[in-house]
């Protein structure tokens, strides 16, 4: 639950009080970014590890949650740089955060089609199954990663701030996929 409480409440700062105190349309980014990939998919990859059918498919749904989520997150901030006439991908955070919708929609996919434990073709497979487990770790890794790098330029430089954000995702996330 430690890593459920410091997203929520993460994603609540990150989106408001970090830059304005109003929640306002780009608020919407990190707030579904932090909620996706650090409530939801800390939370599946957990349930994932305690096994059995009913995990597996909770682990499943809430991903696919996730990867929505996340997935209004992307659209938020793909449609504000249009708006505007910036361009994208263009910092470090952008291009990771691209890698890692781009690894969940292919984590997703071989979820959905090769490991659903009732008709996944690949279910009983333990080579893509393992592969499936390494490759979600460094997504979610990734996704951590990209999490701070969003923030730390929105903190202006306040260093507590940076910490505050930084420093749980760091030890929480480390635990996850250790």
């Amino acid at each position: 639950a430690p890593i459920t409480i410091y997203g929520v409440l993460a994603a609540y700062i990150s989106a408001t009080y970090v830059l304005s105190k109003d929640w306002m349309w780009f608020s919407w980014h990190p707030f579904c970014m932090m909620i996706g990939f650090v409530v939801l998919a800390a939370n599946a990859t957990l349930l994932k590890r305690i096994g059995g059918y009913s995990n597996t498919k909770l682990h499943g749904n809430l991903m696919f949650v996730a990867l929505m989520l996340t997935g209004f997150g992307w659209y938020v901030i793909y449609g504000l740089k249009e708006t505007n006439g910036k361009p994208h991908l263009m910092t470090n955070h952008g291009k990771l955060g691209f890698g890692v919708m781009v690894g969940n929609i292919g984590l997703a996919v071989a979820g959905i089609v090769g490991l659903n434990p009732d008709w996944g073709i690949f279910r009983t497979n333990k080579l893509v199954r393992f592969f499936h487990k390494i490759a979600g770790r460094i997504v979610i890794l990734a996704s951590y990663i990209t999490c701070v790098l969003g923030f730390l330029p929105m903190s202006n430089g306040n260093l507590l701030y940076q910490l505050l954000f930084s420093l749980p995702l760091v030890i929480l996330g480390a635990l996850l996929v250790l």
